[in-house]
């Protein structure tokens, strides 16, 4: 990972401060694990493509036979984000791309302030 659990966390957190009954956990064990100490039942997935929604849906056979309570929901990305990946946004950061309309203003702002203290 390019940002520890803390510093992706504080990401997300700055990302989706403007939905106020959004709140933000980071765990670093099982998902299953998670929704059920949640006490969740239901667990949202996006999937960009067949790829995605292929390797989504033997996460979600594994998070319900462990916690059978929390059905798992896929949401097909919009189609302008099909080739968006985690890695491109890495690759991006590192040469210093601008990110504007690929990932939330406030997550640009977060990110930058956690590159530039190192």
């Amino acid at each position: 990972y390019m940002f520890t659990i803390e510093e992706r966390t504080k990401i997300a957190q700055a990302a989706l401060s403007d939905m106020p009954s959004v709140s933000v956990v980071s765990s670093e064990g099982m998902l299953w694990e998670l929704a059920k100490e949640l006490g969740a039942t239901a667990i949202v997935k996006g999937v960009r493509n067949d790829i995605d929604l292929k390797y989504e849906r033997v996460m979600a056979e594994y998070n319900s036979a462990h916690y059978p309570q929390a059905k798992t929901v896929l949401l097909e990305a919009d189609a302008t984000l099909t080739e968006l990946s985690s890695t491109v946004v890495r690759e991006m950061i590192n040469k210093r791309l601008p990110l504007c309309g690929i990932i939330p203003e406030k997550a640009i702002t977060e990110i930058n302030k956690i590159i530039d203290a190192v």
